[in-house]
């Protein structure tokens, strides 16, 4: 299954079943059937399947990072936090 995450896109929120994943002149895409068994074609950096490189994403100036990881981070944080005194 495949969810399509790009907020600006019609069926932001829906999931697909996943077929394949293509390369084509226009770049990666992703071939899926919807519920009624209609072929659909998304390209993949709309999708759940897309990992952004750092470079891609520096040279974007912005930086995309998923809650679970920020959860992660402050773990990390916090353990630090109180294995050490801070002033």
């Amino acid at each position: 299954m495949i969810t399509i995450v790009h907020p600006f896109h019609p069926d932001n929120g829906k999931s697909y079943e996943c077929i394949e994943r293509i390369q084509t002149k226009l770049g990666e895409r992703v071939r899926c059937l919807d519920q009624d068994g209609k072929l659909r074609i998304f390209p993949i950096n709309i999708t759940n399947l897309y990992i952004t490189d750092f470079k891609e994403v520096s040279d974007q100036g912005d930086c995309k990072t998923s809650v679970d990881d920020l959860l992660t981070l402050k773990e990390l944080v916090d353990a630090l936090m109180s294995s050490h005194e801070c002033k």
